[in-house]
């Protein structure tokens, strides 16, 4: 809806324009406009996002390992002509690899922390205006 709404706005100035000066500012009002409204220019809003994406690839690490794991184990049941082949699929025979409940669950509770962190944050930016 940002996007949308300053990128119509930008093409009436665009099509107005008399110069190249009025497109170079129209262009930066454009810019300027949607990085303030999509909230993407605050710190603590990147900061956040960061801190999400951060819990994200924790779980996809994790997720892998169990993956990586079950290969491993798949490949050890099967005889030896018919083992898919590790240098293919990514990965090297290993013994299987335990993952506590736990950190799932730890997991779990950083990715709330850190989503109701950053709805904190952009409640408090968008009261500001």
């Amino acid at each position: 809806d940002v996007v949308d709404s300053e990128y119509s706005t930008f093409q009436k100035a665009v099509s107005t324009a008399t110069d190249f000066q009025v497109v170079l500012k129209a262009h930066k009002n454009f810019i300027v406009n949607v990085l303030r409204l999509s909230l993407l220019d605050n710190s603590s809003i990147q900061e956040g996002i960061e801190r999400i994406l951060q819990v994200c690839l924790r779980f996809v690490a994790v997720c892998r390992l169990l993956h990586h794991s079950e290969e491993a184990e798949y490949n050890q049941d099967i005889p030896e002509g018919n083992r898919r082949n590790p240098k293919v699929h990514g990965f090297a025979a290993s013994p299987p690899i335990y993952v506590p409940p736990e950190e799932f669950i730890a997991i779990q509770k950083d990715f709330y922390s850190q989503v109701t962190f950053l709805f904190q944050i952009m409640r408090k930016v968008d009261s500001r205006g």
